[in-house]
């Protein structure tokens, strides 16, 4: 059996968990606790603010102030979690922002000239180590998790940060009974304190793994023999006097973040190494078997598989006997290790069949390429003919080599432009880098005018409508995010599913965006009724669809950022986006009480929802085309 298939079967078998699930697993229900914390203060602060007499307006900037913290901790988390690997920073995050939801419930045990003091300065440090959150997981599935898994896995992590929302609605309410609300913020901080402690050990034993696995040799040592020949070596190499070509590895890659050097999850780069020494050893073994077949006949030999390739025969110096050329030096067979490190020397390891790790074709349109689980695009095969031709020919010809200067590929602001294994040029285009961020930075403010906006105040909405039972109030409040959590698993394995029928992954993209955003717009039309009051079931009902719809989001916004940033810069990316997301929140958290007040009514809040959610589909749609993002080139250039 091939040692790429024995590699396969050992990471999909249902016995073990793969380090990468194993991790993911852990960040999950890390965000289930961020949630939970945020939604327990939601929750118990109207018994909070009796306890500590605070007034309607100091109840807003407590808000207000676990905001401003997350909005200042977004690029510190982003940039320690592409230094130091998200799935480490997330648990040191979630250590400290429990500890901060602890202090909380110490604001009753000061004087009272100091509680609100006491109770601001915990929710703004709550909010600036929770600010980890989104970068960290974006860095985490950028490193561990493979291409293919990328938009399920996704989901499902934020799917649980969904439940949690569901736990601090539902259960802290029925905790604060039995504890007060001042033993409620300790309880919900313990767990992340034992969690975070745990997550760390269990990190590490993942990562132990994975170093593991790269010290082992991919292939058994060579046995020399005169009478039975490698497999490999022997199905690589024809027969004499047959007219079967020899074998040569061709590899369709299209443009993509592997044509400019990124490096890949730990999680795909094992096969690709064996494959690609596997080539290398067919390759070299199909070089000495022509020139040896050549000597004996008398024929001047082909110089190299890659000149047979391109067509082109070189004959040999009739003054100097024959020479066999020296094999390929084969490719380092060590795993990148998830948190960064490699061993000295690797060099950007190849995907599984020679794919780029970005779907994407170079103009990026939804009809240029069909990806399918590798992520290798149809379009790219189209033009790997004429690809590797070329290079052959620069082969044959002696005019590049492995360490001389014309064999490097050309740069373009300082990026590698051309590919591996004959991939086209990708030249870096900063206009479209600068677009595309500036409408991921749009989409996501607009998921961030939602989320903020419904959960700070959808308990006060649902009392606004009638209901009056803190109990009743935090059921009903955490339907809606129950909702997202199952929507959101489904929605993103069915994105997966799509990308694994062959459905061109930009299409996915934009189909499971369009859902997220025009789908919640749609349902939100009962609720926008000029002077029409919903009952609290029809509200929650088309919350519950809202919510539904805009969980989707995690198979379009959210795995497309996965897509097109490179691995290295995905902590600084989410924490950029969400920063525009934080301030969209606080804009909607302050306005929300003026619209209110000055309406009477939440209608005017939902449209604005409506619209600003119809806005982030159409920026979506025609602007964003797929190409792969260089983040620290695009500041480079910015700050110059």
């Amino acid at each position: 059996m091939q040692l790429q298939q024995l590699c396969t079967q050992a990471a999909s078998s249902p016995q073990h968990a793969a380090p990468w699930q194993v991790v993911s697993g852990v960040c999950a229900i890390a965000m289930l606790l961020c949630s939970m914390h945020r939604n327990t203060f939601t929750m118990l602060l109207p018994l909070m603010a009796e306890g500590c007499s605070f007034t309607l307006q100091q109840q807003g900037n407590l808000h207000a102030a676990m905001l401003v913290g997350y909005l200042a901790g977004q690029l510190p988390a982003g940039q320690l979690a592409d230094r130091f690997g998200g799935d480490r920073v997330l648990m040191v995050g979630l250590l400290l922002w429990s500890l901060a939801t602890a202090a909380t419930g110490l604001a009753s045990s000061v004087p009272a000239s100091m509680s609100f003091a006491v109770a601001a300065a915990a929710r703004l440090s709550m909010g600036f180590f929770s600010a980890a959150a989104m970068p960290a997981v974006s860095a985490m599935a950028s490193r561990w998790v493979p291409q293919s898994s990328k938009a399920s896995t996704i989901a499902v992590i934020y799917a649980c940060f969904n439940l949690g929302s569901v736990f601090g609605a539902m259960v802290m309410p029925l905790l604060a009974e039995r504890f007060l609300w001042q033993g409620t913020f300790a309880v919900s901080a313990l767990g992340g304190v034992m969690w975070a402690l745990g997550g760390l050990a269990t990190i590490a034993h993942a990562a132990k793994a994975v170093t593991h696995a790269s010290t082992k040799p991919l292939h058994p040592p060579a046995t020399p023999s005169h009478h039975t020949p490698s497999p490999v070596l022997s199905h690589a190499t024809p027969s004499p006097g047959s007219n079967e070509p020899r074998s040569h590895s061709t590899h369709a890659s299209g443009p993509s973040l592997a044509a400019v050097g990124v490096s890949q999850p730990p999680a795909q780069v094992g096969a690709a190494a064996v494959q690609h020494s596997t080539a290398a050893a067919a390759a070299a073994a199909a070089a000495a078997a022509a020139v040896s077949q050549a000597a004996a006949s008398h024929e001047p030999p082909v110089a190299s598989t890659s000149a047979q390739g391109s067509g082109t025969a070189v004959p040999a110096s009739p003054a100097s006997p024959p020479t066999v050329p020296p094999p390929p030096p084969p490719p380092s067979t060590s795993l990148q290790h998830p948190h960064g490190t490699s061993s000295p020397g690797d060099s950007a390891p190849t995907q599984r069949g020679g794919g780029s790790n970005s779907p994407f074709s170079d103009h990026g349109d939804a009809g240029d390429t069909r990806s399918g689980r590798n992520g290798v695009g149809s379009g790219s095969s189209r033009r790997s003919s004429s690809s590797s031709s070329s290079s052959s020919s620069s082969t044959a010809s002696g005019a590049s080599g492995p360490g001389s200067e014309a064999g490097r590929a050309p740069t373009q602001d300082g990026v590698a432009t051309e590919g591996v294994a004959g991939a086209p040029a990708v030249p870096f285009d900063r206009q479209d880098a600068a677009v595309q961020f500036v409408v991921l930075c749009w989409a996501h403010a607009c998921i961030g005018w939602s989320f903020f906006v419904m959960s700070a105040y959808l308990p006060q909405y649902l009392t606004f409508l009638g209901i009056g039972s803190l109990a009743s109030t935090g059921f009903l409040t955490g339907l809606p995010f129950l909702a997202a959590a199952a929507v959101g698993a489904v929605a993103g394995g069915f994105a997966d599913k799509m990308l694994a029928a062959n459905t061109p992954r930009l299409q996915v993209r934009r189909m499971m965006h369009a859902v997220a955003t025009l789908g919640y717009a749609l349902v939100l039309a009962p609720l926008l009724v000029p002077g029409f009051t919903p009952t609290p079931a029809l509200a929650t009902g088309c919350l519950i669809a809202g919510f539904s719809a805009n969980a989707f989001s995690f198979g379009g916004f959210h795995a497309y950022v996965q897509d097109i940033i490179e691995p290295q810069s995905a902590g600084m990316m989410l924490g950029l986006t969400n920063s525009c997301s934080i301030v969209m929140g606080i804009a909607g958290t302050v306005a929300t009480p003026m619209i209110v007040a000055a309406s009477g009514s939440y209608q005017s809040v939902f449209l604005i929802t409506a619209a600003l959610h119809i806005s982030s589909f159409i920026a979506f749609t025609a602007l964003l085309r797929g190409r792969p993002l260089l983040l620290r080139q695009l500041l480079a250039g910015s700050a110059t």
